[in-house]
C-alpha cells in the first residue's frame, strides 16, 4: 500500500521507480500539495480584514503597475507593510484606505505631464 500525502487530502502517493533509490526516497507530498508559506500569509492578512495591493487595485480599477508608479510619484501615501526579512515586506491596507486612495487619485491631474 502506498503512503498517503502529508497534506491531509487522503490521496495516495504514486510510487515510481526513482522513489526506490536511496538518494531520492519516497516523497511526503503529492506534487503541488506541499505547504505554501505565502498562501498562509495571505490568509492571515485577509483574516484580519486587511486588503492586499491586488485587492485595492481592483477596487480602484487601476493596474498594480499604475499603483506603484503613483506611489513612487508621491500621489499615494506609503502604506502599512507586513512581513519578515529576508522576504520583502508586503503592502497591506485597511478597508478605509481605499476611499483615501480614491480621493488622492481624483486630485491627480489626468493626461501626460508636460516637461519643463
Amino acid at each position: 500500500m502506498a503512503p498517503l500525502c502529508a497534506c491531509g487530502c487522503g490521496e495516495q502517493i504514486q510510487l515510481k521507480p526513482q522513489h526506490r533509490c536511496p538518494t531520492k526516497g519516497i516523497p511526503r507530498y503529492i506534487q503541488g500539495h506541499h505547504p505554501n508559506p505565502l498562501r498562509r500569509f495571505y490568509a492571515a492578512v485577509r483574516a484580519r480584514g486587511l486588503l492586499l495591493t491586488r485587492d485595492v487595485c481592483r477596487k480602484l480599477r487601476i493596474s498594480e503597475t499604475q499603483y506603484h508608479r503613483l506611489e513612487a510619484a508621491g500621489v499615494f501615501p506609503e502604506p502599512q507593510r507586513w512581513g519578515r526579512l529576508p522576504r520583502r515586506r508586503m503592502r497591506v491596507f485597511a478597508s478605509g484606505d481605499v476611499a483615501k486612495l480614491r480621493a488622492a487619485l481624483r486630485k491627480e491631474p489626468q493626461g501626460r505631464r508636460q516637461m519643463p
